[in-house]
């Protein structure tokens, strides 16, 4: 077991960083994955550094950084759970699919409000039974 600043250059050399085939970056402190991530990276530019965070404008910069995989939480969780309410409501899967395609498209477009243009009279735009 070691303890220290996984940051510093010494740390990486201790615990042979430069051996590691992947490094998952695992803390709920988005400047603390960020600052390791960019370190890890400066150091060891070819490290597959994989990590989760909440939001896409965070994966977005650690996608820019050179992280290898990145999942924004937030909309990977929504979605995942609007799977399991059209699935309780009777949609089939093969149904469900195409929705959850649909929202993940050109890099979550329609949840970021990139591009997202429904017409007033798309049938598919209610809300609690309402337009």
């Amino acid at each position: 077991m070691y303890f220290g600043d996984v940051t510093s250059p010494a740390m990486m050399n201790a615990l042979a960083i430069s051996r590691a085939r992947a490094v998952i970056v695992t803390t709920r402190d988005y400047s603390a994955i960020k600052r390791l991530s960019s370190t890890l990276l400066h150091f060891h530019p070819d490290m597959k550094v994989m990590t989760a965070v909440p939001y896409l404008f965070q994966r977005d910069e650690l996608l820019k950084l050179g992280a290898a995989q990145v999942v924004a939480l937030m909309p990977e969780g929504t979605l995942s759970f609007g799977r399991s309410v059209l699935g309780e409501l009777g949609i089939k899967p093969d149904s469900i699919e195409p929705i959850m395609n649909s929202l993940r498209a050109a890099d979550y477009a329609s949840i970021r409000g990139v591009g997202a243009t429904i017409p007033e009279d798309d049938p598919t735009d209610v809300v609690a039974g309402e337009k």
